[in-house]
């Protein structure tokens, strides 16, 4: 009987121990979970404590990120309120950012999901680890005719010797957003360094038709005289942002900004191409010089502080005083 008891203690013992591995894998396990998750959120709310101008981050998994080259899938949504999905290549370039890449094949067929890639357009291939950044191509964006905000032909240029194909930009609907203008939505640098505005809430989006007008009587004064009764529709699409954190929106689309309670307008130095003052600026209030080249691209990105147009040109000091362009 003791014998017996004994072997029963022995038994219940080994339960015991494995029971105490199992709770210690599971705890670990866990932990490693929370671990995880803790610093993803981590990541997330370090990222609106910089960024507290972004309402909302793109997600982007990162192919190559010293190319700035990843992919991305998100929903667009239309004036209806209906929303589709997206899959799509986010190509950060210095000049022209864009996160709508597709692609064509050599026949011309649109291909609307980066799964389908295939080697004759090899930008990105599939392998054991993921997806890969297809090897000895140089890309480069070439573009044409451009309206600030709005999307504009263009395409990702790649070349493998005598060989160049196209990666396309994906077609939005004209009513097509990722938010209907009413928020900032960003999209982190790989290094985190700096946030560009994918979307930002426009003046024809958070107001009335009534509330517009009166805006544009109130900077209408500023603008170079000849602007036809279109303009308005310019102001419209333009971004509502307090660039210098003065308490009065500015408008960036259509180059006015505020200072010492009133508005004021940056204009070129030049209209010629071969002039030296071609593509440079000058806010009218400060009197201070911005080169925001190229002068056919126009995006805005921020450093958490102040807010820069094409990623040169400091707004937030230009339009304040005493501070450096």
């Amino acid at each position: 009987m003791v014998a017996v008891n004994f072997r029963a203690f022995i038994w219940c013992w080994e339960i015991f121990v494995y029971s105490l591995r199992y709770v210690h894998f599971l705890g670990l396990s866990f932990l490693l979970d929370y671990e995880a998750g803790a610093a993803q959120w981590d990541m997330v709310e370090s990222s609106h404590q910089r960024y507290p101008m972004c309402q909302k981050f793109l997600d982007v998994d990162w192919v190559s990120a010293e190319r700035s080259i990843g992919v991305a899938r998100y929903s667009l949504l239309d004036e209806n309120g209906a929303r589709r999905m997206v899959n799509a290549i986010v190509y950060l370039d210095k000049n022209y950012p864009n996160v709508d890449y597709g692609g064509v094949s050599h026949a011309g067929e649109v291909i609307t999901e980066w799964e389908r890639s295939t080697e004759e357009i090899s930008l990105l291939v599939e392998s054991d680890s993921g997806l890969l950044l297809s090897e000895g191509q140089k890309d480069s964006i070439r573009n044409w005719a451009f309206e600030p905000f709005l999307r504009r032909d263009g395409a990702m240029q790649f070349k493998s010797g005598n060989e160049t194909f196209l990666i396309s930009r994906i077609f939005w609907g004209a009513s097509e957003s990722l938010a209907g203008y009413v928020k900032n939505i960003c999209l982190l640098h790989p290094n985190g360094s700096r946030a560009l505005l994918l979307e930002a809430p426009r003046v024809g989006s958070i107001y009335n038709d009534a509330e517009v007008k009166e805006k544009y009587e109130n900077i209408k004064i500023v603008l170079p005289e000849g602007q036809s009764s279109y303009f308005v529709e310019v102001f419209k699409r333009s971004p509502a942002i307090d660039v210098n954190y003065d308490g009065m929106e500015d408008y960036p689309g259509v180059g006015v900004y505020s200072f010492d309670g009133r508005y004021s307008v940056l204009l070129p130095l030049s209209l010629k191409e071969d002039d030296p003052g071609f593509g440079r600026y000058r806010f009218e209030a400060t009197g201070k010089v911005c080169d925001p080249y190229p002068p056919d691209s126009f995006f805005l990105e921020t450093d958490g502080e102040s807010y820069f147009l094409n990623g040169k040109c400091n707004l937030t000091n230009l339009t304040r005083k005493g501070e450096g362009e």
